[in-house]
């Protein structure tokens, strides 16, 4: 018995005679463009650093590590 699931992940709709459903944008991945990829240290001002969470406190924070002094620290994701 199948499910109704084609080969492309889509699903059959019985109600409109067989037709794939339309997918919902909830369904793409989510890319977080707005986050960069290195900011300044605020403890060291080294440049040193890389994402550490996507979320940090607030959801419009993340978390980076500084290589430099090895400190985690937040910064606002969009600017």
């Amino acid at each position: 018995m199948s499910d109704g699931t084609k080969h492309d992940g889509t699903k059959h709709d019985s109600a409109r005679g067989g037709a794939p459903s339309e997918r919902s944008p909830l369904d793409d991945p989510v890319e977080s463009s707005g986050m960069p990829a290195s900011v300044p240290c605020p403890f060291c001002d080294s440049d040193d650093s890389d994402p550490f969470a996507t979320f940090g406190g607030q959801a419009s924070t993340a978390q980076y590590y500084c290589n430099a002094c090895r400190t985690v620290f937040e910064a606002v994701r969009w600017r």
